[in-house]
């Protein structure tokens, strides 16, 4: 596959599961066919590509797995899932990031980093196997999400979702059609490109320290921080490296005695910096 992005490393990918959620992106922003193995699509345009992944957690991230492997090194900065998505406390139509993404199956979750003020509402996405009759009170649910950030992580910058709401009842989950699918992405059309604006924007910027060291990155998108203990985070990582390099954990040792708390690995950070600094 040509890419044709001037600067691959500097792109944005947009992730869709259904060819229904691409339709009005492909012609909203000029894309022009790319690839097709029979499994996963894409498309593409200057500083853009789109790719259509298939419904499902396992199905996204095998596409996105397979779509780093024909790029190679050549992966985009950013990566924006954007799809439809059921939920019980915001409006039909309404389009929201998500803050948090949960793997209902694993339980594993996931904490995009927003270097940015969010275009639109934001609550948690929970990534389902099947779709669901009920919904929670303070939560969306999707069938991909999940799969694409633990694909895309590992090679881009920034790993984001944004999604509309498209049902609000089991009811009207049964009555979706292509055609309304399409509808809504089209509704939203105005808020999908100005979050593309916004993190085309950070493309430009030297990468923050979050994403410069690979255990803060991985921190942050496995713990909840809030605002200020990621801000400690980042400097208690920043003080830890230029006092004594090797002494800075593996990102699995602090989770794994933190139980996932950011209070807890802030903690666990400070008492390593005492002792690598009583060392000197």
């Amino acid at each position: 596959m040509r890419d044709p992005i001037d600067d691959p490393s500097g792109g944005i990918a947009l992730v869709v599961a259904l060819a229904a959620e691409a339709r009005p992106l492909i012609g909203r922003f000029g894309l022009r066919h790319l690839h097709n193995d029979g499994l996963t699509v894409v498309y593409g345009a200057k500083g853009l590509t789109l790719t259509v992944t298939g419904p499902g957690s396992e199905a996204a991230a095998a596409a996105m797995a397979r779509l780093q492997g024909l790029r190679g090194s050549e992966a985009p900065a950013i990566s924006l899932n954007v799809g439809i998505a059921g939920c019980g406390h915001l409006p039909l139509g309404t389009a929201f990031m998500a803050h948090a993404i949960v793997d209902q199956r694993s339980g594993e979750r996931h904490y995009p980093t927003f270097p940015f003020r969010p275009p639109c509402p934001t609550t948690t996405v929970i990534t389902v196997a099947h779709p669901v009759d009920e919904y929670g009170a303070d939560c969306a649910y999707d069938m991909e999400a999940s799969g694409i950030f633990e694909i895309a992580r590992g090679r881009s910058e920034l790993v984001h979702s944004l999604k509309i709401v498209s049902d609000t009842t089991a009811r009207e989950r049964r009555e979706l059609s292509a055609r309304r699918v399409e509808e809504l992405v089209e509704s939203c059309a105005d808020q999908i490109e100005n979050t593309l604006a916004l993190l085309r924007a950070l493309t430009d910027r030297p990468s923050p320290l979050s994403e410069r060291d690979p255990v803060a990155k991985e921190l942050l998108s496995r713990c909840h921080f809030t605002i200020t203990e990621s801000r400690q985070l980042l400097q208690l990582m920043e003080r830890l490296r230029a006092v004594c390099p090797v002494d800075v954990p593996e990102a699995e040792h602090l989770l794994t005695h933190s139980r996932g708390r950011g209070q807890q690995v802030l903690q666990l950070l400070r008492r390593q910096l005492d002792l690598s600094q009583l060392r000197l």
